[in-house]
């Protein structure tokens, strides 16, 4: 059996799972070996040799900054500096030695040193054996951009102004004449021999050549992003193609067997790929992608088809539901046991799913409102209410329980960015370059603020008297509380020029900010008085969500380090670090009751947790 055809015979049990999560920090160049079991990193002039089987940093070394790296399971690091020097450490080894010097483009792997000269020659020198280099003269007008050695070189570049390549076997001594690829295309990769190359064009989305049968060369109309890697299966059977909003999709490469322009499978893989390898059965045997600081090891669900890498990820959420291809918009508690969260697939659809809190995997009923152009969505507080925006202008408010539109206009003077309805369900607050407010009974606007100024950030308090906003003028930060039914502005707050959430306190007594990294706190204020009652200093981190216990005690959190914090507000310190997520969190909900809480991240999962020992 091909690889392709034991990749979708799979079916559900083709996904991968984060094995392990390392925070290795800040880097500037990471890259792995064939077998995805070493991996280097640098940042700067630091560079460090990490073992995904030990799931440690196992050696460190120090350099001039490096502009390419490859690490070989034969024990060695081969990088080019930004001194234009290429250096060779062995693990066994402390000091790196020079093995050629005053190289501006190069290419390496376990075996070869691959660079073009300033006569446009092409020197290649065996790493194994000790003799003369070797020099090929390359055609007459090509210009190289980019080397890429695998079994064979591939050269990219130039020939009278078109992006062409060139393939030069070692082996044999052969150099093939340069071929044409599509103008204005980038390669992102191919399969090990060289038959099959890939790059992404900007009209036609991926371009899939052979070079050996043109026949068998294809498009493959990459709608949803910009492709960004392309692997092959050990058969050459199966591509599989990561992109720039974090996705890996698999195709059939036999262009055949593509339907649709829809792949086999396609996942969120929460991060840049810096190495994929293959199981002799043809699955995924491993993925390391690196983002947020984290290095993380991604293996099959597929137990024989496993690399024998670091497995420390312990979730601690007690169920996860996937929402790929959607965002969480809005979550309702309309009862003790139910909520309703509204799903929003930008500029399509919006869809209500519907779970029971006590248990999650039984969906109850979904929703879905097919429309065009959705932006942004909200359910009101018993979610008998959901309003739509559409087009950032336009927006229709929908009965939930008749499925019919009860009130729809639009604004004509400003852009609007998100959306709430108060918990009475009297008006609807719409923010963007302005701050409206529409009454839902008298189905007009009520309040408009002036100048205009746009709002980023807004939050309603429970007992639907107050909306804090913030407002960006200039190079300062204005936070400005106001009174619903007056329409007039209470409390002005100055020198707040990071805020990144805010939540009124379950009394709505107090308002709590929490802030983006550059200044990493939480802070609470008196809604009467404007004095600062409460700071918290948080990891350094951008505080994206709150939520508080119905009792104030507790406070929860999360953002850009992947995690979610429960800080006791009565010890006034962090009780629990709850890991789950794969990427920023983006949203946070708890229960009425305070027994569970939910979280969406960007990896395209929904997580329930059981909160209610720490509330």
């Amino acid at each position: 059996m091909d690889a392709a055809s034991y990749f979708l015979k799979l079916s559900n049990e083709r996904s991968l799972y984060l094995s392990s999560k390392i925070d290795i920090g800040k880097v500037d160049l990471l890259c792995c070996s064939n077998d995805n079991l070493l991996v280097v990193f640098s940042l700067r002039d630091y560079y460090c040799l990490f073992s995904t089987q030990e799931g440690k940093i196992v050696k460190t070394w120090q350099d001039a900054p490096p502009l390419k790296i490859h690490v070989s399971s034969k024990n060695f690091v081969i990088y080019q500096t930004q001194s234009k020097e290429i250096k060779i450490l062995n693990f066994n080894e402390t000091t790196p030695k020079t093995i050629a010097s005053n190289i501006t483009l190069a290419e390496f792997n376990d075996k070869f040193l691959i660079n073009l000269t300033e006569s446009n020659e092409l020197t290649v020198i065996n790493l194994d054996v000790k003799s003369n280099p070797l020099s090929i003269t390359l055609p007459e007008n090509f210009i190289v951009e980019d080397i890429v050695l695998k079994n064979k070189v591939l050269l990219i570049g130039k020939l009278d102004n078109r992006v062409s390549f060139v393939i030069f076997s070692i082996q044999s001594g052969d150099l093939s004449q340069p071929k044409v690829a599509f103008n204005s295309s980038n390669f992102i990769g191919s399969s090990d021999d060289l038959e099959y190359l890939v790059f992404r064009s900007e009209n036609l989305g991926l371009n899939i050549i052979n070079t050996t049968d043109p026949s068998k060369s294809y498009n493959i109309l990459f709608v949803d992003s910009k492709a960004n890697r392309a692997f092959f299966s050990k058969d050459k059977t199966l591509l599989a193609i990561t992109d720039f909003d974090e996705y890996i999709s698999f195709w059939w490469t036999n262009k055949k067997l593509n339907t649709n322009n829809e792949p086999i499978f396609k996942q969120k893989i929460c991060g840049e790929a810096a190495g994929l390898t293959f199981s002799d059965n043809g699955n995924v045997s491993s993925l390391i992608t690196y983002k947020n600081n984290f290095l993380k090891i991604w293996l099959p669900t597929q137990k024989q088809d496993r690399l024998p890498l670091h497995s420390g990820f312990k979730p601690d959420e007690s169920y996860s539901f996937s929402h790929n291809g959607y965002f969480l918009s809005s979550i309702a508690f309309p009862e003790n046991d139910k909520v309703n969260c509204l799903f929003i697939k930008p500029r399509w659809e919006s869809k209500i799913v519907k779970f029971d809190l006590f248990n999650p995997s039984n969906i109850n009923d979904e929703n879905t409102f097919k429309e065009s152009l959705v932006n942004f969505g909200t359910l009101s507080k018993n979610s008998k209410l959901l309003a739509i925006l559409r087009d950032k202008k336009k927006i229709k408010i929908i009965n939930t329980q008749s499925n019919s539109v009860i009130q729809e206009f639009a604004v004509k003077d400003c852009f609007i960015d998100t959306i709430t309805i108060t918990p009475d369900q009297r008006f609807l607050i719409l923010a963007g370059t302005t701050l409206k407010i529409w009454s839902i009974d008298k189905e007009i606007f009520v309040k408009s603020l002036s100048p205009e100024i746009q709002v980023d950030h807004i939050a309603v308090s429970s007992d639907n008297k107050l909306i804090a906003f913030s407002q960006k003028i200039k190079d300062k930060t204005l936070l400005r509380i106001m009174d619903i039914d007056s329409k007039e502005i209470k409390r002005t707050f100055e020198g707040l020029n990071h805020i990144n959430s805010l939540i009124f306190s379950p009394n709505s007594k107090f308002l709590f900010i929490g802030s983006k990294k550059s200044d990493p706190q939480i802070r609470a204020y008196s809604v009467e008085t404007g004095n600062l009652v409460f700071s918290y200093q948080i990891p350094y981190i951008d505080v994206n969500d709150l939520s508080i216990s119905s009792n104030g005690t507790c406070l929860f959190f999360g953002g850009s380090d992947e995690k979610i914090y429960v800080l006791d507000l009565r010890k006034n310190k962090i009780v629990k670090i709850l890991n789950g997520h794969y990427d920023i969190i983006r949203k946070i909900y708890i229960s009425d009751d305070d027994r569970t809480l939910i979280s969406s991240s960007d990896d395209e999962r929904l997580c329930f947790w059981k909160v209610i020992d720490y509330v």
